[in-house]
């Protein structure tokens, strides 16, 4: 009968953790993903430049710009949003915001087109970061619902954006990349001709080298 007592006590205890665990997923969080896929720096620059994470509590977003191998984030733009409604822009972390401050409203991304939230760097190669993140928070009537209604595509189908440079050229060159597409054409200044070449220059001339010894040897008296 004891035995019987502390089976019913326990049956009910768990019915009553598994009542109030219906209630947690109003303080839950979801989130989406999207893939800086493309860049204005040229052909010989490959993605992904980086990923953007949207992480939706309530009424609060988190965003998460990471960069990827061999991608630094840096200047002015340094992660651009195309977002929903109307909503207030939290601290900054990650990075050290221009004079100005972090934010810079809305503007024209180089050819990826308009974006409703911009975020400003301190200028510089020097300043350049591989991750940096800040809140925003809705704060009109728009229902962003779920992480994926937090932000909406723009006229060239681009989320988000970002100011990048490949880590092997030291800042010499520095475009945009996004998950919409670019109407640009022409590289930024820097960027043509002089994509990094993956130690195939160094390979050859260590060829002639060794070229030219050997035939040194074979023809010396």
């Amino acid at each position: 009968m004891k035995r019987h007592r502390i089976t019913m006590v326990a049956t009910a205890v768990g019915a009553l953790l598994f009542l109030l665990t219906l209630g947690a997923p109003l303080a839950s969080a979801d989130s989406i993903s999207y893939t800086l896929s493309n860049s204005n720096l040229g052909s010989g620059f490959t993605g992904p430049f980086g990923t953007v994470n949207v992480s939706l509590s309530g009424s609060t977003a988190t965003i998460t710009f990471t960069a990827g191998s061999g991608y630094v984030f840096l200047d002015g733009s340094i992660g651009d949003l195309n977002i929903n409604g109307t909503w207030s822009l939290g601290t900054v972390t990650g990075i050290t915001c221009a004079t100005a401050g972090c934010d810079g409203s809305f503007g024209n991304v180089d050819g990826f087109g308009t974006f409703n939230q911009t975020i400003n760097s301190k200028a510089g190669f020097g300043s350049a970061v591989t991750s940096f993140s800040f809140t925003i928070t809705e704060t009109g009537t728009t229902n962003w619902g779920s992480a994926a209604g937090v932000l909406f595509a723009n006229s060239t189908g681009g989320h988000v954006a970002a100011h990048i440079a490949p880590t092997s050229l030291g800042g010499a060159c520095t475009g945009f990349a996004s998950d919409g597409t670019t109407s640009s054409t022409t590289p930024p200044g820097g960027c043509a001709g002089t994509v990094p070449d993956g130690g195939v220059t160094l390979m050859l001339l260590g060829g002639a080298l060794v070229g030219i010894e050997t035939l040194r040897r074979k023809f010396r008296v």
